[in-house]
């Protein structure tokens, strides 16, 4: 019976160390977006960006509680900046995808300044 009881607590530390999330904060499995050829990055706003023209569909790619995912979502363009730079999308309006190797700096101040560190 002892032999039971370790093997099963073993089992059930080892499932556990599976689903607990990195000690070091970082998303094991982060979700990023392509559009135009590009890849983004979301950040997070303290308000809402009204997405202006529409510039066609993008992708997300993360995971979920099925496991990993592709969907296709909208893009927009965000007043004074340049799609190259970040691109929003009326799916969450509390967002703003970054390009990769862009910086929070190289947005307008306006709407720099509600973009979560």
């Amino acid at each position: 019976m002892k032999r039971v009881v370790v093997l099963g607590s073993a089992v059930v530390l080892g499932a556990v160390a599976l689903v607990a999330s990195d000690p070091r904060g970082e998303d094991p499995c982060p979700s990023t977006y392509e559009f135009d050829g590009r890849t983004y990055v979301a950040h997070e706003t303290t308000a809402e960006i009204t997405p202006r023209d529409a510039l066609g569909s993008g992708t997300e790619t993360g995971c979920g509680d099925g496991g990993p995912y592709i969907s296709e979502m909208a893009m927009h363009d965000v007043d004074g900046v340049d799609p190259r730079v970040a691109v929003v999308s009326p799916v969450n309006a509390r967002a703003i995808y970054l390009a990769r190797g862009a910086e929070v700096s190289d947005l307008t101040p306006e709407v720099a300044a509600v973009v979560l560190p």
